[in-house]
């Protein structure tokens, strides 16, 4: 397993930044964003999701950014004077625009944004270039999200490098695909969504990149073992895409200890960065045990997540 580091561009790390001075932002200003005027919110509701602060810095990093809009003057034109469920709302945590919506249930479109340069994908451009310069060569690509298998078919199609990918929309067909990609020396690439690659054996690649690095640790373990099965005869080489000051480092290390990220993210989010967590883990020590740094009486020490040092405009990027 061979980890490739890289490092945002100017313009990914300005975002990166915006994005983490959110996961403190004040909940005036949030509610003002959420709802059109001043409200009051509940305390659950004054920061957002850190797991989903952590998908989009993830979004960041591989070169495109999702986000929901928001309508934030909706709740002042949904009738004259403004919307009579508001205070209603806002103790009920009901976004303008959702399907508790009482007004307006519908959805609005999500907007993608793509950043102009990605060294994420020209790394793995780069990296690709050297194992497919061998004509016997196959390899395999993780994704994480939907759009991250866009960019790389793009990357792909414009290289003249075959392929074929593996998504939620025909992974039904996944053992047919892998045939076809076993035998047609012309496709070079299996490319797929990491969460299909569980159970399959893709022996005529050697080469594997994870682009984007699973949360599950189940899934990990199994798209790692796809092309190292029975019948393998031939040296297997992983690579791992890794965006330096991005969570990648961290969810890789996670995954070599055998933590599942999933579970981190859902029951122990401020062990994700914490420096005492290499040393728990072959411990055994589960959040607010007597070896742990947090206890359940005092209020908890949290690591947020760090904005990048930008260069100056005006000066040339390091």
């Amino acid at each position: 397993v061979v980890d490739v580091f890289y490092r945002l561009s100017r313009t990914q790390k300005v975002v990166h930044n915006q994005l983490v001075e959110q996961m403190a932002v004040d909940p005036e200003v949030l509610a003002i964003l959420m709802f059109g005027r001043q409200a009051t919110l509940p305390p659950a509701s004054r920061m957002p999701h850190r797991a989903a602060m952590l998908l989009k810095l993830l979004q960041v990093a591989s070169g495109f950014l999702i986000t929901n809009p928001i309508d934030d003057t909706f709740c002042d034109r949904a009738e004259p004077g403004g919307c009579k469920h508001l205070e209603a709302c806002v103790d009920a945590r009901v976004r303008p625009h959702t399907p508790r919506c009482l007004v307006d249930p519908t959805r609005l479109p999500d907007v993608l944004t793509v950043f102009d340069e990605n060294p994420k994908l020209d790394a793995m451009t780069e990296l690709l270039e050297g194992i497919l310069d061998n004509p016997g060569n196959k390899a395999i690509i993780w994704c994480l999200f939907d759009h991250e298998l866009d960019i790389v078919s793009a990357r792909l199609t414009e290289r003249g490098w075959g392929y074929v990918r593996v998504d939620g929309s025909n992974s039904r067909h996944a053992l047919s695909l892998i045939d076809q990609f076993s035998a047609e020396s012309n496709l070079r690439v299996y490319l797929a969504q990491a969460s299909t690659g569980v159970g399959l054996t893709i022996n005529a690649a050697t080469f594997m990149i994870y682009f984007g690095l699973p949360f599950s640790l189940i899934t990990y373990d199994q798209d790692k073992d796809r092309n190292y099965r029975i019948g393998q005869t031939r040296r297997v080489t992983v690579y791992r895409m890794l965006g330096e000051g991005t969570p990648e480092p961290a969810i890789a290390r996670l995954l070599d200890v055998k933590v599942d990220v999933d579970d981190t993210l859902t029951k122990r989010i401020d062990c994700l960065m914490c420096d005492r967590n290499p040393a728990c883990i072959p411990a055994g020590i589960q959040p607010f045990d007597a070896g742990c740094v947090y206890k359940k009486t005092i209020d908890r020490p949290v690591t947020r997540a760090r904005a990048f040092e930008t260069p100056d405009p005006d000066t040339e990027e390091s």
